[in-house]
């Protein structure tokens, strides 16, 4: 009988043993599961916070479900890395070219432009500032500041965005009033060719439903197109066929072309009642003035050194002075 009940003890805490280490092995497991939800939780939601949510086809959406050529920059990257005007975002976009001219700025997408800056001309480019369409070339480069993201659609785009998009499209949406929030900020720059750059914008809360954001942009610098002294020949035919006559033309003392000067501000009003009520107003004023544009002769790319920008003088006074609002 004793031995009996030894063995019967040693089966009991034999027993009770495994079911200890069972019961830690259940609660590890538990444990680590516990950890890898987490972890994917934690996942999911940084996955979800760095979405890139846009609105290209008239609709809010994911980026990477648009069917669409289109490329996205957000609006901190481009402080990041010192964009400025419309010129700046064609060093980041593969395909987007964009020139310079007497009227404004030339826009061209895989190739497809409009050579006609004109009031008469039709754009080959879709240019809109949150959602509506920005006809006025001089008023796309100065449109550059307090953005939330830019949106580049390559190829044609008519059936959303009407006749002046056989080339693409691009979108500037600005950023918007937040409620209950009173944030802000300021950036100043200074350098090479006189360049002093100022930008800011403040956000404040007006009560539970609305809110308004102030953004300015001030530019200004001095131009790199510089008129040099030209020799002009005239008709070899001229003067009843006794030869050609020449004349000098001296550059100096004249302002150097394709400055910018420049002055926007924006006012957003936000009203938003509720979650299924949003309402937005936007105001934009501005001032362009400086020099203006100028062109270089295809020739002074053969030279070397800065005789590049060098271009004819022009004794005829050459300013911008115009005022824009919408």
């Amino acid at each position: 009988m004793k031995q009996i009940a030894l063995n019967l003890s040693c089966v009991s805490a034999i027993a009770i043993a495994a079911c200890a280490v069972t019961a830690a092995n259940a609660a590890q497991a538990i444990d680590g599961q516990a950890d890898r939800t987490s972890a994917v939780t934690a996942a999911n939601d940084s996955a979800v916070s760095d979405e890139i949510i846009v609105t290209a086809l008239r609709r809010s959406e994911n980026v990477l479900k648009v069917p669409a050529t289109i490329a996205v920059l957000k609006g901190d990257e481009l402080r990041s890395v010192g964009v400025s005007n419309i010129n700046d975002v064609q060093n980041l976009v593969p395909g987007l070219s964009v020139g310079n001219g007497p009227f404004g700025t030339t826009i061209s997408i895989r190739g497809v432009t409009s050579t006609d800056q004109t009031s008469k001309g039709q754009m080959g480019i879709a240019f809109n500032i949150n959602g509506a369409f920005v006809g006025r070339s001089q008023e796309q480069g100065v449109a550059f500041f307090d953005l939330e993201r830019i949106e580049v659609l390559k190829g044609p785009q008519g059936t959303l965005y009407g006749r002046s998009s056989t080339g693409g499209a691009i979108n500037l949406i600005t950023k918007k009033p937040v409620l209950g929030t009173t944030e802000g900020y300021a950036k100043l720059e200074y350098g090479n060719y006189d360049t002093k750059r100022a930008e800011a914008a403040i956000n404040l809360p007006l009560g539970s439903m609305f809110a308004l954001r102030l953004a300015g942009s001030i530019n200004d610098r001095d131009g790199y197109l510089k008129p040099a002294d030209t020799k002009v020949i005239g008709s070899p035919t001229a003067n009843n066929g006794a030869g050609p006559t020449s004349a000098n033309l001296l550059g100096a003392g004249l302002p150097a072309k394709n400055d910018q000067v420049d002055q926007t501000g924006r006012a957003t009003f936000l009203f938003k009642p509720s979650d299924d009520l949003t309402a937005t107003l936007v105001a934009t004023v501005g001032h362009i003035g400086g020099v203006g544009a100028g062109g270089v002769s295809l020739t002074n790319f053969t030279t070397s050194g800065a005789s590049v920008f060098d271009i004819v003088p022009n004794y005829v006074p050459s300013h911008v002075d115009k005022n824009f609002h919408n």
